[in-house]
C-alpha cells in the first residue's frame, strides 16, 4: 500500500465494471478470534485497503480464486 502507482489500473474493476478483490493466498494468517483468514486488496473508489477474508465465511461466483496446480 505504500507505492498504490504500482498497482495495475486493471485491477480496479473486472470486465463488467464489478470491484475486483484481489487475494493474496500465499499468507493465510488467523485473527484475533483464531479465525483463518487471507488478506485481500480492495479499491473504495478513491484508495486501496487492505481488508481480509474469512476462510469459513461463504465463497461464491463473486469471490474467485485461481491457484497454481503445481
Amino acid at each position: 500500500l505504500a507505492h498504490q502507482e504500482l498497482i495495475p489500473e486493471s485491477w480496479k474493476k473486472d470486465e463488467n465494471g464489478n470491484d475486483r478483490y484481489i487475494f493474496f493466498w500465499g499468507t493465510i494468517y488467523r485473527d484475533a478470534n483464531g479465525n483463518l483468514c487471507v488478506r485481500d486488496l480492495d479499491w473504495d473508489g478513491c484508495r486501496w485497503g487492505w481488508v481480509y477474508g474469512w476462510l469459513d465465511d461463504g465463497w461464491g461466483g463473486s469471490d474467485p480464486a485461481a491457484l497454481s496446480a503445481s
